[in-house]
Formats: structure tokens, sequence, C-alpha cells
């Protein structure tokens, strides 16, 4: 009979390039409907598919910064940078399941993010190692996919608005938006008056 687990934890991957509103509501859904003790962002080291983004230290900044406010339930793991660096979710999971012996995994993922699964490098090892939840997302209906849909926000257009000098205060943390001015990230220029 294996051992019970003392805890369970949900991990939300992703670049969070920069983190946003819509990473938090995740967050805070799966907090109340999952029966998890902890949620930890876990920021990819690279990217996948080798797409560009901020430093790394910079984006982890950023995930402690949006969590400070939530309470201790919210947590950011710098894993990724430990792991290899090769962004392979299952290579993660192992490495975390080797030091967190006695805690239960749940890996989050958006519908939009799951229909890529057969293109993904050890799925079935990512099965074994987590629980897996699919949770809905806006334009991307899935046969079992959990909770209301998610905001539709995106990362790219909020780098694609501070680089035209626009600020777009209504789905970044203030910490976040304060964080990006002074650090000089995604090519903010305020515009001329």
């Amino acid at each position: 009979m294996g051992k019970r687990a003392d805890r369970r934890i949900a991990l939300i991957g992703g670049s969070f390039n920069p983190i946003h509103l819509g990473h938090l509501f995740v967050a805070l859904s799966v907090r109340t409907t999952q029966s998890v003790d902890q949620v930890w962002f876990v920021p990819s080291y690279v990217h996948p598919f080798a797409k560009p983004l901020a430093p790394f230290a910079d984006r982890i900044a950023m995930c402690r910064a949006a969590a400070r406010d939530c309470g201790s339930w919210l947590k950011v793991s710098e894993a990724e940078a430990d792991v290899g660096k090769g962004g392979r979710t299952f290579e993660l999971l192992e490495w975390l399941r080797k030091r967190h012996t006695r805690t239960d995994f749940l890996w989050i993922m958006g519908s939009d993010v799951a229909r890529d699964l057969p293109k993904w490098v050890g799925w079935k090892r990512v099965q074994d190692l987590a629980e897996v939840v699919i949770l809905a997302r806006q334009d991307y209906r899935m046969r079992g996919a959990v909770g209301p849909a998610l905001p539709a926000v995106s990362s790219t257009a909020i780098r694609a608005a501070l680089r035209v000098g626009e600020i777009p205060c209504d789905v970044l943390p203030t910490p976040v938006v304060t964080y990006i001015l002074r650090h000089h990230l995604y090519g903010y220029r305020p515009k001329a008056g």
C-alpha cells in the first residue's frame, strides 16, 4: 500500500510573459474548486517552442508581485530553472515528485493548450505523475473541461499594447504594471504628450 499524501498542490505552468488577471482567475478557480492546499505558478525557463521571453528572473518577480496579496495558498516556483531548462512537463513533474514525496500534484491547463497534447513529449508520463485538470477556455470547447470559461486575456495582446505606449491596467495587476515600468520590459515607451 502506497504512502498517503500530506497535501495536494495544483501546478499552473506557463510563460507568464507577463502574468495577468486571467492567470490569477485560474489560480483562484482551482483553489476553490479542486480541494487543493496550495496553487503554484511555475514559469517556464524557456519557451517549449523557442518563443522569446522576458528574462526568467523578471517573470518570477512579476509572478511573486501578483501573488503577494492573495495569501499563503498561492506560491511561485522556480523549479524550471533547476530541471534542465528544457521546458518538458514530465521532467518538471519527475523533479518535483522526488523532492515532495508526500504530495499529490495536479497539472492545470486550459482547453486551448489541451488540443496540442498529442504533440507533447512524454504526455503519458505526465498523466502518471499528476492528476490532469483541464479548464474551459473561451472559444476552445472541449469535452471534459471543467469550470466556467476562463477570461480571454492574452499576454501577446498585452505586450503589443505596451510596445505602443498603452498600459492595459484592466488586465494587469498593479504591482505587475509597476514592475514592468520600473524595469523597462516589453518595449514600453510612454506615448508622446
